[in-house]
């Protein structure tokens, strides 16, 4: 439950502009040579019991903005 609830909080953030030049700081909203990845390429977003990471704020703050 928590693991979807995750997923869609990512996707939520990402779905206005969705693809990033591989660095996750330029985004875009269609796919183009400088922006072919999607958010989900590569990624796996997964729940502990514990924050393993918690300065990582990958699904809110600053580093979660596209």
């Amino acid at each position: 439950m928590e693991s979807a609830a995750a997923n869609r909080r990512y996707e939520r953030l990402h779905e206005a502009l969705p693809y990033h030049d591989g660095t996750f700081s330029s985004w875009a909203k269609n796919p183009s040579r400088e922006h072919p990845y999607h958010f989900k390429d590569g990624v796996t977003v997964w729940v502990a019991p514990e924050d393993l990471t918690p300065d990582d704020d990958f699904l809110s703050g600053r580093a979660a903005r596209p």
